[in-house]
């Protein structure tokens, strides 16, 4: 086995797959971050914690990779094929928070980039919204594939993810919540002195996952998170889904919509002659 994937005392990156309940299945997976590892100087070391609760394995691996030093944790997802410059694109944006550009594996294979609406809730940006060879603030990114600063995690007390409440019912978010390590968001707050613009509660991700919870989170305590369009990350389902499936089915989609529109007009003018 490769040195860099044995879990050392020290490390500079942690990459941490957040599994539930099954290993890293695909063989394309385990290649594609061996081949990221491959192409790096630095230390790396996979902390895979398995549970029921993705936020509480993701909470653990942050744990672990606090423990080791690390200057930046990585997480991957274990259906993504990275690119092998995957690590050393992201560390290069100096930013505290970035993802590489990533799509739901369902159809229409939406972009996990955000944008947060008036409503508190978030909506899916647009390919034509990013900068389509570097960097695009937003407010929200999926967990899939995004590098963060350990300096997140210092300045914020855990846990730093956690399921928002509108999830599931009552008793199933009581359960996701205490997995993943309960949360007092307000007590966080005054600890630490940070001052925000609106009140921030377990409410406030307006979304249904532990990651954007976390984006919300963060982003209060006023980190930027960026989205690297230029950074393509496979997901596999079927087959191995990306941006180029979803910009296909919307220009499909759109192409439709059109021929619907001309056979339409057609039929009127035919009418009406």
């Amino acid at each position: 086995m490769n040195k860099n994937l044995q879990i050392p005392k020290k490390a500079d990156i942690a990459i941490i797959v957040p599994r539930a309940y099954r290993g890293i299945e695909y063989k394309g997976v385990r290649n594609s971050i061996q081949a990221m590892i491959n192409n790096t100087d630095y230390t790396c070391a996979i902390c895979n914690p398995s549970s029921a609760s993705v936020a509480r394995n993701r909470n653990v691996g942050v744990h672990l990779a606090k423990k080791m030093g690390v200057r930046w944790i990585f997480m991957a997802d274990d259906d993504m094929i990275f690119p092998p410059d995957t690590l050393t694109r992201l560390i290069a944006a100096n930013k505290d928070i970035v993802s590489g550009l990533c799509t739901t594996r369902i159809s229409p294979w939406i972009i996990t980039g955000y944008k947060k609406l008036d409503n508190n809730r978030y909506r899916d940006i647009s390919y034509e919204e990013l900068n389509q060879d570097g960097l695009t603030e937003v407010d929200g990114v999926g967990g899939a594939c995004v590098l963060i600063g350990e300096n997140v995690f210092n300045k914020i007390p855990a846990p730093w993810f956690a399921m928002p409440p509108s999830w599931a019912t009552p008793l199933l978010h009581s359960l996701q919540y205490q997995l993943a390590g309960g949360l007092n968001i307000d007590k966080t707050l005054s600890q630490n002195k940070v001052e925000l613009p609106t009140e921030f509660s377990m409410d406030d991700s307006g979304v249904d996952g532990e990651d954007l919870y976390f984006c919300g989170l963060v982003k209060k305590f006023g980190y930027k998170i960026y989205l690297d369009a230029g950074l393509e990350v496979g997901h596999v389902g079927d087959w191995v889904y990306s941006i180029k499936d979803h910009l296909s089915y919307r220009g499909k989609d759109e192409r439709e919509r059109h021929t619907k529109k001309s056979i339409i007009i057609t039929k009127d003018s035919a009418i009406r002659s």
